[in-house]
Formats: C-alpha cells, sequence, structure tokens
C-alpha cells in the first residue's frame, strides 16, 4: 500500500489531540506484536503508518500513540524529578510460581546469577577422614605424636572404615584420644594393625577423585601419608567455611553443638564422629544460601551457646600426663617449642 501524502499528514498531524485512522481490514493482533517488535528500532512509543503497512493493514494512519507502561510511567516521574530510573526485571522461565526474579541481560551478555558461597560436589566425591593421635614424646610438635586411629566417612555419613593402628614406640600418654578408657594392651592387639597396612587400606577405600571435608584436614592426610592430586583431589576446611567476619575460628565440636545439635560423648573418643558431623556440616554451608551462611556464622557466637565449652587441652591446663598441649598458644607453652599461628583463609 501506497504512504499517505504529504499533505494528508501535515494536515491532520495540526490538528491536536486527534487520531486519525481510516481502516480497511486491521492486521491480526499478532501481527501487530511482531511489527511491534520491528519497529523498536525505531525507538518510538506510538505506532506509525509504516508500522501498520508492515502489519498488513490497508489502512491511512497517522502516528497512533500507545500508552505507556506503569514502569515508564514511573521511570519518566523520576527523571522530572531527577532521580535515577529503575531496570525492569523479568520472570525466568525456571523460576516457581511465587516468582524468583532475575534481571533481564542484554543481547550478548550472560544473566547474573548468585555465586554459591561453599564450593558444590557431588556426595558420591566427599569423604571426611579423621586420625586420632597419642603422645609418643612430651612437646607439642607434631614428631611427639603417632596416629593411633582413623576413620573414613562418605558424603552421605557412612562408615567406610575405622580402624585401630599400632604406635612404632613407646606411648607416653593415651589421654590426648580419650583413649585412656581402652586397655594398654589393644592398641598392641589383633584389633590394632601396623601404620604402613593401615595406609595401604585407606588408600585402596579412597577414590582418587576423593574431596576430604573436616577441620584442618591436612594435618588428617598429612599422618596417612596421602598426597593431593594423587590420593585424592583436594580439600574443604570447615574451619575457614565458618569463620565469621571478626575472622573468629571455631572448633568442630563447637561447630556440631551449636549447628547441628550433637555433643560428643564422653569416654573413648570415637574418631567417626568428628568425621560425621564433618561431613553433615559440609551439606549445611553447601546448601545455604550467602545470607543463610552468614546467619549460622552468627549463630556461632550467639548467647545461648557462648562461650563454648572448654577443649581438653584447656580442661588440663594444657598439659596432660607430663606432655605439652599448647601447639597454638605461647602463653600456656610448658616445653618452649615454637607454636603454630592456623592458616585461616576467609570465602
Amino acid at each position: 500500500m501506497e504512504p499517505p501524502s504529504a499533505f494528508w499528514a501535515s494536515s491532520l498531524a495540526s490538528v491536536p489531540g486527534v487520531w486519525v485512522s481510516l481502516p480497511v481490514a486491521l492486521p491480526s493482533r499478532r501481527d501487530r506484536v511482531t511489527a511491534r517488535g520491528r519497529a523498536a528500532e525505531e525507538a518510538t512509543d506510538s505506532w506509525s503508518f509504516g508500522t501498520w503497512a508492515a502489519a498488513g493493514a490497508t489502512a491511512l494512519s497517522l502516528r497512533l500513540p500507545l500508552r505507556p507502561s506503569r514502569h515508564q510511567r514511573g521511570n519518566a516521574v523520576r527523571e522530572r524529578a531527577g532521580l535515577a530510573t529503575t531496570t525492569r526485571l523479568a520472570k525466568s522461565k525456571d523460576t516457581n510460581k511465587k516468582g524468583n526474579y532475575q534481571a533481564k541481560a542484554r543481547p550478548g551478555q550472560q544473566p547474573k546469577t548468585e555465586l554459591a558461597p561453599v564450593p558444590q560436589y557431588e556426595l558420591s566425591e566427599v569423604f571426611s577422614l579423621d586420625v586420632e593421635c597419642v603422645a609418643v614424646g612430651k612437646t607439642h610438635l607434631k614428631s611427639d605424636r603417632a596416629p593411633c586411629s582413623f576413620a573414613l566417612v562418605d558424603g552421605y555419613g557412612a562408615v567406610v572404615m575405622q580402624t585401630l593402628i599400632q604406635p612404632s614406640t613407646p606411648v607416653l600418654s593415651r589421654r590426648l584420644s580419650n583413649l585412656e578408657a581402652l586397655s594398654p594392651g589393644e592398641l598392641n592387639g589383633s584389633r590394632a594393625v601396623s601404620l604402613e597396612r593401615a595406609i595401604a587400606e585407606l588408600k585402596a577405600k579412597l577414590p582418587r577423585r576423593a574431596v576430604l571435608v573436616g577441620q584442618e584436614p591436612e594435618g588428617d592426610f598429612g599422618w596417612m601419608q596421602l598426597t593431593q592430586g594423587v590420593d585424592f583431589r583436594e580439600t574443604l576446611n570447615l574451619a575457614e567455611v565458618f569463620t565469621n567476619s571478626q575472622g573468629m575460628v571455631f572448633s568442630l565440636r563447637h561447630q556440631a553443638r551449636v549447628l547441628l545439635g550433637k555433643d560428643a560423648s564422653k569416654g573413648v573418643h570415637d574418631p567417626s564422629w568428628d568425621a560425621k558431623v564433618s561431613v553433615e556440616l559440609y551439606r549445611k554451608a553447601s546448601e545455604a544460601s550467602e545470607k543463610e551462611l552468614a546467619a549460622l556464622r552468627d549463630k556461632l557466637t550467639s548467647k545461648e551457646f557462648w562461650p563454648p565449652k572448654h577443649s581438653l587441652a584447656r580442661e588440663c591446663g594444657y598439659q596432660i600426663d607430663g606432655v605439652c598441649l599448647s601447639m597454638y598458644g605461647a602463653d600456656h607453652c610448658i616445653c618452649g617449642k615454637p607454636t603454630v599461628t592456623p592458616n585461616i583463609k576467609k570465602r
């Protein structure tokens, strides 16, 4: 259809408040919507003659105005007031009926998504290893400790293996791991195996794709002579995960008591308990949003649970049977050896 003459366009457009349309055959709603999308490049909120013609109308139409949307009207008010305009949010196709909205991405850009505050792993890849030690020397150094038991738990909370280990040197104190309830011969009996055998059996059970989660897991896999990238893939330190904004670090037992409602039983220490709650704490943190994780960290210092229960080392005055237990503080050290500062990386 030929466009209207300049005479008609100038004459009729000069009449204020008049919309002029001489329809012969109007396009369908679908055709109008399609044409409106093509006309968006004209940067106008009105229908021009060319737009109607593209939609298949045989009509003479002069810039038929469209009513601005509620959002557009709001932005117009903001602009007149000198305020910043807002970006309209589009509902995602993957959201539920309650409506989790995300900003509409520009062409060529990916929509922004909330990053998970804790790495997400398949539970089949998650494991926790806990190793308990006895004292074979009187300082707090690692060389004066020897593994006496360990437990390996998978990401579903099942115990994969648990073993007693025969120390290769005389034991000065079994109380470091609350093993005083064991008879002296049990660590040398048929239930216990050599460290070499324990390491071999552990490596046979642990997949190379495994991710070890726990409280300072470097110490545990170090005792069992495991190599990252060879015997397992990587580690996740729960001490880092639950460090709060003030840099406060909390023990595994305090985390379990506050966040899981679980207390370790007194008497003989069970390394599988530490490994199980480590897996539970990881799952709780990995399933939490950034806001929920911050709330978990804050809960660790809430009045209901503060101050934390004393550790075994503090209860015993940082020494047991003449063995120094003050590895992380020089104020209570009785052996004079260098102390250690935890290397916590903030997330």
